[in-house]
Order: structure tokens, then sequence, then C-alpha cells
């Protein structure tokens, strides 16, 4: 498969490849040149793996742009998916259950005035988001109610979309 494009600015633009997924061109182009000629002239032969943007080295090679960091979009639990995954996090089975109920417990038994807030605010919620939880679980954490392991377990492995 060849690849084409234009550079412009020291960047490529437009860069396409001439031939589809199964290495054919199109029925009224013979070759690649031909391709390039009748339906994006000006463009030349790029190496392989050259993308939109990719720095002209000046050399006939190219740096490509960096990956974008992908977007991660945290999902939102319901109650009882928040309380389901974090039996799991908690522990095995019945071990998970109960921790849970330990730490509600004591943080209902808090005097502290940010628990108590936050206790609040999860007792009136129908869903729970991870960006709430993390305030929650800091509080819990430095109050001593949760351990720093829990703490990661739950927030480092909530569920994504």
């Amino acid at each position: 498969m060849a690849i084409y494009g234009k550079i412009v600015g020291s960047k490529t633009i437009d860069v396409f490849n001439t031939r589809d997924a199964y290495g054919n061109l199109p029925e009224w182009a013979a070759t690649d040149q031909e391709f390039v000629d009748n339906l994006r002239p000006g463009s030349i032969l790029l190496p392989d793996g050259t993308l939109d943007n990719a720095t002209d080295n000046g050399d006939g090679t190219y740096t490509n742009p960096p990956i974008p960091a992908q977007i991660v979009i945290y999902k939102t639990l319901s109650k009882i998916e928040f309380s389901d995954y974090c039996y799991a996090q908690l522990g095995d089975g019945i071990a998970g259950v109960d921790r849970f109920g330990a730490i509600l417990k004591a943080a209902a038994a808090s005097t502290d005035d940010g628990v108590y807030a936050c206790l609040d605010r999860y007792e009136s919620s129908n869903t729970i988001e991870k960006y709430n939880a993390s305030i929650f679980i800091g509080l819990l954490q430095s109050d001593g109610i949760m351990t720093q392991e829990e703490a990661n377990n739950i927030i480092n492995n909530w569920p994504v979309v």
C-alpha cells in the first residue's frame, strides 16, 4: 500500500493510502501514481506509517505526532452497583460485605465534619461518581476508618464506560 500526502510548512497533511484494505486500487487507476495525479495532485510518496501532521525531518524521514492520551470515562454507579463493587474490592465474599458494613458504621460514629458531610451525601444519593467517592474515601482514610490499600483498591480499579 502506498502512502501519499502533501508537505506544508514542514508538516504532512492530507495523508492517505492509495489502495483499499485488500490492496486494490480503484478500477479507474492503473498505478498508484495515476491515482495520485488524478485525485490528489501535488502529493508525494511518504514512508509507510506516516500520519497527518508528521514533521518532515528533511532527510526523507518523518516524525509522527505523539499519540494523544486516551480519555477515560469512569462509570457512574448506582448505589447497589457501588456496594457490590466495594464488597469485591474489600475482600472475598462475606469478608468484603462485613468490611463495607464496618466502614459505614465507623463513618456514622465519626466526629470528623467532612466524614459526616460525605456520609450524609452518600446516604441521600442514588448514584456514586468516582470523584465524589474519592473525596469520601480520602476523608475515611485520614480519619483512620479505611486503610490505604482498601482506598487504592476501590479508587484504582473503578469501572470505566
